[in-house]
């Protein structure tokens, strides 16, 4: 690998900043909204963490079997797409596999709460976390 005068490793001369300084400029409003996207996924990581026995019910409410397994399933999901997206590792691919899960997530819980709007345990929330997640995938497949 070649190395820049900076110390880092020298880009292509096609392109104007290397991949690794673009992804965490939080001057590019696509890196702003890729980074929030996963960072939101922490938090639902942590909730299924200390509300374990919330979270497997919620599960079960859903009619997903064995809860236990989807909870567990969703904490590993969760933490991959977290850390692809906020590292900008195969960002498309996970924004798009984020977009679907949320869905997903939006209509089991929809169909356990019966409510949109998000202050009131609704789906209002994960549908425009889906939505934005689809807005990564699309521009940064552009």
């Amino acid at each position: 690998m070649i190395w820049a005068d900076s110390g880092g490793p020298a880009c292509p001369k096609a392109v104007e900043k290397c991949a690794v300084d673009s992804a965490f400029d939080m001057t590019n409003g696509y890196a702003v909204l890729r980074v929030l996207c996963g960072a939101f996924f922490v938090p639902h990581v942590v909730g299924k963490i200390t509300a374990r026995q919330a979270s497997v019910a919620f599960f079960k409410q859903a009619g997903l079997n064995p809860p236990q397994f989807w909870s567990y399933a969703a904490m590993g999901l969760e933490i991959v797409l977290a850390a692809c997206l906020m590292f900008g590792v195969l960002p498309i691919y996970a924004a798009y596999l984020g977009c679907v899960y949320l869905l997903v997530a939006a209509a089991a819980n929809f169909k356990v709460s019966r409510r949109w709007l998000w202050h009131i345990g609704g789906s209002e929330w994960p549908v425009f976390w889906a939505l934005c997640c689809a807005v990564v995938g699309y521009y940064g497949s552009h």
